[in-house]
């Protein structure tokens, strides 16, 4: 009985150091070298940022991975990489996006190595902002999977704040709480469209008009405003440069310097105002086609 135990014994044994080969073998396994990779991920998002300041349309969003999503300041902002690349183009053809600058910045990884978050302070046309989000590491290259931009509101000045934004977010609350979804599935009415002739015929002169186009000198001085306005698409030519600052519905503003000579194209533009922030007058004959 004694001798029918070895082999069994034997065989536990060989069993036993094969595990605590096992075990030892990972436990010695190299760590994943986060300085490395943190490295990596800064050298990326301050790309992404350049991209976006430069307007580098393809640049920008190649730094996005196929199923990223966007949430911007405003509640309603929230897009697929998709409808982000489709609200952003207009903005993009301008000649510049928006500039953010990392103030400071933190950043973690799961145990893998392969997955990371990270909150960041931005200087931004908007002052501090803050930006955060997940980026993932496809083969050797790291994306972002999802980004979050909020502003950021100093605690004494947010009783002020709530008070100038609760009439339009109150709004939201109701259309998004529990036994209202039949107000959130309903179709929401189109944006009215607002002539900047009409609001601000000081700054915008119709040149020609018939059915099929309209042409409109567009003349802005110095520290001088326009009306909130729409635009229909539409080809523009820069005749005179400048510095803009292009004020958006959703309390957002991007700076825009508008380039002697340079010509585009730009989609059905939203509600907006702009200021001349430079000293020279900026000039723009451009397009609508009907």
């Amino acid at each position: 009985m004694k001798h029918a135990l070895k082999p069994a014994l034997v065989a536990v044994a060989v069993l036993s150091m094969l595990y605590t080969a096992c075990t030892s073998s990972e436990k010695n396994k190299p760590a994943v070298d986060t300085a490395a990779e943190k490295k990596q991920i800064n050298a990326m998002l301050d790309s992404f940022n350049m991209a976006a300041a430069n307007a580098d349309y393809k640049t920008y969003f190649d730094f996005y991975t196929e199923d990223a999503i966007f949430t911007g300041t405003d509640a309603t902002e929230r897009w697929d990489k998709k409808a982000f690349m489709i609200w952003a183009k207009p903005f993009f053809d301008r000649g510049k996006a928006w500039a953010f600058t990392t103030l400071e910045r933190n950043i973690y990884f799961d145990k893998t190595g392969n997955l990371a978050w990270f909150d960041e302070l931005l200087n931004t046309q908007m002052k501090i902002c803050r930006g955060s989000g997940v980026v993932v590491k496809e083969g050797d290259v790291w994306k972002v999977k999802q980004y979050i931009l909020s502003t950021t509101v100093p605690n004494d000045k947010l009783d002020s704040v709530i008070v100038m934004k609760a009439q339009q977010e109150d709004s939201i609350i109701n259309k998004l709480a529990p036994g209202n979804k039949e107000k959130v599935t309903a179709k929401q009415p189109e944006q009215v469209d607002i002539d900047p002739v009409k609001v601000s015929p000081g700054i915008f002169k119709v040149l020609m008009e018939n059915d099929k186009a309209r042409v409109v000198q567009y003349s802005l001085k110095p520290g001088e405003k326009d009306d909130w306005h729409t635009h229909p698409g539409k080809v523009s030519y820069v005749v005179s440069g400048g510095k803009l600052k292009v004020n958006l519905e959703n309390g957002g503003a991007i700076a825009v310097n508008e380039k002697t000579g340079t010509a585009s194209w730009m989609d059905h533009v939203g509600k907006h105002y702009v200021e001349n922030i430079g000293t020279t007058t900026v000039i723009i004959v451009y397009t609508e086609i009907k």
